[in-house]
């Protein structure tokens, strides 16, 4: 949607109200959940903290409505406030997954127009997605197969 709307630039968020201070509050929260459970060797918790955030963040589109915020004009600055505040949230989210999935949640990374190379976790993390932020070509990270049957993971079909 920001493709649509924005011309592919991430908006800035203005006139939070809470549902979008909420999110922001989770998404903030992530990089020190994650070193802790990284420092606990909590490996289920490691990958499960940003799937909680993925969550949320569906959560708040689903509560949000940003696509019949796209059909009133009117609503303009609030549709800008809920992309942008999703948009940093999901770049929470694959930064996050990035030790768990790491060529999915790159290529996630580099629709947001996030460079990973020579950066640590922690930079990532301390990096958020910024307004102004020019993305790239969205594609589906995990796009539904054309197979009929599960293929065999090890040894093809």
């Amino acid at each position: 949607m920001i493709g649509r709307y924005h011309g592919g630039i991430v908006p800035e968020a203005t006139a939070l109200q809470p549902i979008d201070l909420d999110l922001i509050a989770k998404a903030k929260a992530l990089p020190s959940q994650v070193v802790a459970a990284y420092e606990k060797l909590e490996l289920q918790q490691c990958a499960m903290l940003p799937i909680e955030l993925g969550r949320a963040t569906n959560g708040y589109i689903e509560a949000t409505e940003p696509f019949k915020l796209a059909k009133d004009p009117a609503q303009a600055a609030r549709l800008a406030t809920v992309l942008g505040t999703a948009a940093m949230a999901i770049h929470q989210v694959l930064v996050g997954l990035l030790p768990i999935l790491p060529h999915k949640a790159a290529a996630g990374l580099g629709q947001l127009g996030v460079q990973i190379q020579g950066k640590t976790l922690d930079e990532l993390f301390a990096q958020p997605l910024a307004a102004g932020t020019k993305l790239g070509e969205a594609l589906p990270l995990f796009p539904k197969s054309k197979q009929s049957e599960p293929m065999d993971p090890f040894f093809g079909r």
